[in-house]
């Protein structure tokens, strides 16, 4: 069984270093879900965070979409490209996903 003191204390960490967990992240971390991880979020924003859900929910996205534009840097800076189709296929998702994400960056 994890102990919460040590997942706030992990959680206090990664915010004080400018690394706030999501909750897939902090659920691998400790071996567990994402929702594990969500709610441990949850309970962690709203005893010390004072975030909304909605706060929450929307900086876990922009942490998700991160990823998305580190990858197509490194292939912009490496000369290579991705289509909808590569871009998508990389995460898992729908050529769609991939142009709706290419469209943004």
């Amino acid at each position: 069984m994890v102990n919460r003191e040590e997942v706030w204390a992990e959680m206090r960490r990664a915010d004080e270093e400018g690394e706030p967990y999501t909750g897939a992240k902090l659920g691998r971390k400790f071996g567990k879900s994402t929702r594990w991880g969500s709610k441990r979020l949850a309970e962690f924003r709203a005893a010390e965070g004072g975030v909304s859900r909605i706060e929450s929910v929307k900086r876990d996205q922009d942490a998700a979409l991160e990823v998305v534009w580190a990858e197509l840097r490194r292939a912009e800076a490496a000369g290579e490209s991705h289509t909808a189709r590569s871009l998508g296929a990389k995460f898992e998702k729908s050529k769609s996903w991939g142009t709706m994400r290419l469209a943004e960056f």
